[in-house]
């Protein structure tokens, strides 16, 4: 398998299995600094040759030859190394190329139907995430998969374009991008069909996924459960925030990955239906009372105009959704996390982070394009000034607590998340 490293600002990888070894050999051309380093080397994963490596570095100014470390492969920089001051969330999991039709209504029958406009662009849970920390002034880089094809040449393009860094992307052999196919009516509802191949992320190294370095927080999903496990792992032990996006129900057993990734969040952000199947509690209240007792996670539940409810002790908190006229709700909860993962990594705490995620995910809903109607921080500041505060909940189970989330969900919808 093929790809590329930060170590290196070009870095040409082979990864070959031995056993239980994964041996890492490769050549790098490096531009640091206005210094260009010349490099060959490998790691180990396990047992085998080079646990650690050398590479060999002539400066290009003539100031001589040396040998620069070469770090395993498991603490490799997988994100941004250069001195800044700017917040880092790397984020974790799936990326898509998405074609989005515009549409006057969703189809309700079979037959032919014509679109009043197309779009072609980037999409995915943690990748739209990605996309938003850099629109909102942070930086970010993705972890993540593409296919070998135009697909994914596209993708990698858009990153670039974005201010995305990639450098512990992989393209999987023989095997295509994930794409979508998502239609838009005029009032913002949409309609969505994602393929993946079946074995697409069995393909993938999930090692790579702990590629955090410096980074201040990290965000998954789940669509690519080991490696989401690989990168909160090193979350972890990096002692920094670990968001989990949970937008569709999972397997909490902790034998299974995703049980792991509950287990290793520091951070659990449910939408409504993800939380209520999980759980299989339909009230959410309960729901997140449930979820507490299988994880000592922060955790909230976003739910769409309804606003977002969080657990903090034993009270339920509630964030109401700013209400604005949205014309396309496509990529609003991506917005929503990428957003709270990036107000942690500045030093919020979450109910200024779950107010800042609100009005940047309201903001997205009045843009039309999916991850093209990403707003930038002035939209959002903006949008701040107008959306409430939390407000108190009585706790779990109480008839208060039961009739407020009740008249939460019969609002009018502006937002969704």
């Amino acid at each position: 398998m093929w790809g590329r490293h930060r170590a290196a600002n070009t870095f040409l990888y082979r990864t070959d299995a031995l056993g239980p070894a994964t041996l890492l050999w490769g050549m790098s051309v490096a531009g640091r600094g206005g210094d260009i380093i010349f490099g060959w080397g490998g790691v180990s994963g396990g047992i085998g040759w080079g646990e650690v490596g050398f590479r060999v570095g002539e400066w290009w100014d003539g100031k001589g030859l040396g040998l620069f470390p070469w770090p395993a492969l498991d603490v490799h920089d997988g994100a941004m190394s250069d001195a800044r001051n700017t917040p880092l969330v790397a984020c974790a999991g799936i990326v898509t190329l998405d074609h989005i039709f515009r549409v006057d209504s969703l189809p309700t029958e079979e037959g032919k139907y014509s679109a009043t406009g197309h779009i072609e662009v980037g999409g995915g849970v943690a990748a739209n995430a990605a996309v938003t920390v850099t629109q909102l002034g942070g930086a970010a880089s993705f972890i993540g998969c593409v296919g070998d094809d135009r697909a994914g040449d596209d993708v990698l393009e858009q990153f670039a374009t974005l201010g995305v860094a990639t450098d512990s992307m992989q393209r999987v052999p023989n095997r295509e991008t994930p794409i979508s196919f998502v239609l838009v009516d005029r009032d913002g509802h949409r309609e969505l069909v994602n393929y993946v191949s079946p074995d697409f992320f069995e393909r993938a190294n999930p090692v790579f996924a702990r590629g955090i370095a410096d980074a201040d927080a990290v965000l998954v999903d789940c669509r690519w459960p080991l490696g989401s496990v690989h990168a909160l792992e090193a979350a972890h032990s990096h002692n920094i925030p670990g968001v989990v996006d949970v937008d569709r129900p999972i397997d909490a057993d902790p034998d299974t990955a995703t049980g792991r990734i509950m287990d290793l969040a520091t951070h659990l952000v449910f939408s409504r239906d993800a939380l209520v199947g999980t759980t299989n509690e339909p009230d959410l209240p309960a729901a997140l009372a449930a979820a507490a007792r299988r994880s000592t996670a922060w955790i909230a539940v976003t739910d769409g105009p309804h606003g977002v409810l969080w657990l903090e002790g034993d009270q339920i908190r509630h964030q109401p959704a700013l209400h604005v006229r949205a014309v396309d709700t496509l990529g609003a909860g991506d917005v929503f996390h990428g957003a709270f993962a990036l107000a942690l990594a500045e030093g919020s705490i979450e109910p200024e982070a779950v107010r800042f995620a609100s009005a940047a995910a309201a903001a997205k809903c009045t843009q039309p394009g999916g991850r093209a109607g990403i707003p930038d921080r002035s939209m959002v500041n903006v949008l701040l000034n107008g959306i409430d505060g939390a407000i108190d909940v009585a706790p779990p189970g109480s008839s208060t607590s039961n009739s407020l989330t009740s008249s939460a969900r019969q609002a009018e919808p502006s937002s969704g998340l």
